[in-house]
C-alpha cells in the first residue's frame, strides 16, 4: 500500500474577526486492515475527515505516472473507510494507493 500524505484544509475561521485565513495540515488516514474476503480485497483505515470522499487508485507498477481509479468512497462519520474491490488473478500484482478528494 502506498500513503499520500496529509494534505491541507481551512483552519479556525478567523477571517472575519481579524482578517486572517489560516491553514492547517491534516494528518493522513491510515491502511488498518487489507483481506480477502469471498475473491475480493477488501481494505480498510481510520483517521479521515468526517464524510470527505476519496479514491483507491490502482496499478502494477510503482514507478507508474498513471494510477487507474478502481473504487470511490468516503470517510464514515468517524474518520474511518472500507473499500472492496475485484482481485484480477491474471495480473502478479497490483499496488493501492487512496487520493483524498
Amino acid at each position: 500500500m502506498v500513503d499520500a500524505g496529509g494534505t491541507l484544509a481551512p483552519g479556525s475561521n478567523t477571517l472575519k474577526n481579524s482578517g486572517t485565513l489560516s491553514v492547517v495540515m491534516l494528518t493522513p488516514p491510515t491502511f488498518a486492515g487489507i483481506q480477502i474476503i469471498g475473491g475480493k480485497l477488501v481494505v480498510s483505515g481510520s483517521g479521515g475527515v468526517n464524510y470527505r470522499p476519496f479514491v483507491l487508485l490502482a496499478s502494477t507498477n510503482l514507478a507508474a505516472a498513471h494510477w487507474t481509479p478502481v473504487a470511490t468512497n468516503q470517510f464514515d462519520s468517524a474518520g474511518n473507510f472500507t473499500c472492496t474491490n475485484s482481485i484480477r488473478s491474471d495480473l502478479s500484482q497490483t499496488f493501492y494507493q487512496r487520493q483524498l478528494q
